[in-house]
C-alpha cells in the first residue's frame, strides 16, 4: 500500500500515530505500508519520533512501482481493523509505541 506524502507540510502525534497503526494493520495483512516522499517537517517529526526505525519510505524522486504486496483488498484492510481476521500481532511489529 503506497501513501504518498510529498505534499503534507506537516504532521503531529496523532498523524504519526495513524502511520503506525496503518502499518501495523498492513503487517497483519501480509501487507507493506510505504511512505513516498516524506520531506521536511514531516520527515523531521517521524526521524525524531523513531517512526522511521519502524515505517519504509520511498524519495518522492523515485517512479514508485508496484510491488506485490501493495495489492491488497478493501476487505483485508477493513478485516485488520478489528474483525479478527488477521493476526494481532504481525512479525514485522517491532513493538508497540506509548499509548498504541
Amino acid at each position: 500500500m503506497l501513501l504518498d506524502l510529498t505534499d503534507v507540510a506537516f504532521i503531529d502525534a496523532a498523524g504519526v500515530r495513524a502511520l503506525l497503526l496503518g502499518h501495523r494493520r498492513a503487517c497483519a495483512c501480509r501487507a507493506v505500508l510505504r511512505l513516498v516522499g516524506p520531506r521536511g517537517l514531516v520527515l523531521r517529526v517521524l526521524e525524531l519520533t523513531g517512526a522511521l526505525d519502524v515505517l519504509t519510505t520511498e524519495p518522492p524522486d523515485e517512479p514508485v512501482r508496484p510491488r506485490s504486496e501493495d495489492n491488497i483488498s478493501h476487505a483485508t484492510v477493513a478485516a485488520s481493523a478489528g474483525l479478527g481476521v488477521c493476526s494481532p500481532d504481525p512479525p514485522c511489529w517491532s513493538g508497540r509505541p506509548s499509548g498504541i
